[in-house]
């Protein structure tokens, strides 16, 4: 039988979870500030801030498209970010670092619920906190807002629906569908996990009643797929094969989730691939088993998290896989909320395991030797871009701004193809870039301009015929 503990999380026990829980936060604040010391806005998020400095803060803007998707509450906390702190990763750093403590608290809460064992939740906990798929999120600025947004309200909505608070679950399922496409199939692990906490169920009535406690859910999904059919010219249509998709799905699940979650995957080590994730989806079947035969309601965990990962990365596939192969399945973020589901799902299906003194030791060293590959694989997660150049580009480029007149008006040309690229026209221009730093800037054609921007940044004069030496 499972040890069984307190659902408080400062419970007096042999060992208290809590005053742990606690530390393991702590470090990863720490952890979080240390891995994104260096990175910076780019790209995606330049363009954003210039779309809503183009728009404002209207119901167009909200719902303007984002990349083939409707995202609203992206949109917004975009906005606000521009607003609180302008051009600055700052103001993302302290997002990420707040949602993702509260998604580890809320993981905690969620295993407690199927009264786990402190040492699974411990020892996954470790492993957690220095997910390789968490650190590629984190360093994007664009792709952090999206998806951790859509990491916390997945795990507010399963913990208020165990809780039996299914109002607030719908609300964080909704707000979830504001940030990602992604978010739909969210209500899957939603239902799962609540569907664990009660099985067996005695009879239909009993399942229509459970059913119909998602009604508002149901809800909330249909007003947002409304929405999109109103507001959003749709998903744009697949550009890869069946094939491809299907490929893509499995890079995703077998490399990118499974097998980079243990320090396996190809994004950070040298592990022989396709053996690895091979390997890793094996070692997954062999632990599913086990479990479900200690504890049968572990089926319902498990195949709420397959039918998660499967369907949770359909989107992603369908836009992708045409556009960069089916190997970017097992790019790092696009699995960030599947690994951190793999987590939660492995806290509660091992407690089911005999508690013996072993196991409990081992698990713990496991999960501590998992994190110290982890953090030293890290340095292998690069940041999809020149994010050293971008930064002291626009660092050149305040500087520069901050000393022009008043009335200095500045030639329109194209950026630096590592600010912002060439496909993201006529968004990526000078004058556009130096309004987000400088909006009072005068507007100007090139016959009146005076300055402009060199290839690093730097404003620099422009000479005249009739001014230039003979």
């Amino acid at each position: 039988m499972a040890e069984e503990i307190n659902h408080s999380l400062v419970a007096p026990t042999a060992w208290s979870l809590g005053p742990i829980v606690a530390v393991l936060m702590a470090l990863q604040v720490l952890l979080i500030c240390y891995r994104v010391r260096n990175s910076w806005l780019f790209s995606d998020d330049f363009f954003g801030f210039i779309v809503y400095q183009d728009m404002g803060f209207t119901l167009k803007y909200l719902f303007r498209d984002v990349f083939g998707q409707v995202a609203p509450g992206f949109r917004a906390v975009h906005a606000l970010q521009f607003e609180l702190a302008g051009v600055s990763f700052v103001a993302t750093q302290f997002y990420i670092v707040v949602l993702s403590v509260l998604s580890s608290y809320l993981l905690v809460r969620i295993a407690m619920h199927f009264t786990t064992s402190r040492w699974s939740i411990v020892a996954l906990l470790i492993v957690y906190i220095f997910s390789l798929q968490a650190l590629h999120m984190q360093l994007w600025c664009s792709s952090a807002l999206h998806t951790v947004s859509c990491m916390a309200t997945m795990l507010l909505a399963i913990h208020a629906a165990l809780q039996g608070r299914f109002l607030l679950s719908a609300v964080a399922y909704a707000i979830g569908l504001s940030f990602t496409a992604k978010a739909i199939f969210s209500i899957i692990p939603v239902a799962g996990f609540y569907w664990a906490s009660v099985a067996p169920l005695g009879s239909r009535s009993d399942v229509w009643r459970a059913a119909v406690r998602f009604k508002f859910h149901v809800l909330a999904l249909a007003l947002y797929v409304a929405m999109v059919v109103v507001v959003s010219p749709g998903m744009s249509a697949p550009r890869g094969s069946v094939a491809d998709v299907a490929l893509f799905v499995w890079n995703a699940f077998a490399d990118g989730a499974a097998a980079s979650s243990i320090g396996l995957g190809s994004q950070a080590s040298s592990a022989p691939q396709p053996f690895a994730a091979i390997g890793a989806v094996v070692l997954l079947v062999v632990v599913a088993i086990v479990t479900i035969r200690a504890q049968p309601r572990n089926a319902i965990l498990w195949a709420t998290y397959l039918a998660y990962v499967v369907l949770g990365i359909l989107p992603v596939a369908i836009q992708r896989a045409g556009m960069f192969g089916s190997g970017s399945g097992s790019s790092l973020r696009y699995n960030f909320e599947t690994s951190a589901l793999l987590i939660v799902v492995l806290m509660i299906a091992l407690s089911s395991l005999r508690p013996t003194l072993l196991l409990r030791m081992s698990a713990v060293a496991a999960g501590v030797a998992i994190a110290g590959v982890l953090q030293w694989q890290s340095t292998n997660v690069f940041h999809a871009w020149d994010i050293v150049a971008t930064k002291k580009y626009m660092q050149n480029l305040q500087l520069s701004l901050a000393s022009l007149p008043p009335q200095a008006a500045i030639v329109d040309e194209e950026t630096p193809e590592f600010v912002i690229p060439k496909w993201l026209a006529p968004y990526n221009t000078t004058q556009r870039i130096s309004y987000l730093l400088r909006p009072a800037l005068k507007r100007a054609g090139p016959a009146s301009a005076r300055y402009r921007i060199d290839p690093s940044g730097f404003v620099v004069q422009l000479v005249s015929e009739r001014t230039a030496p003979q």
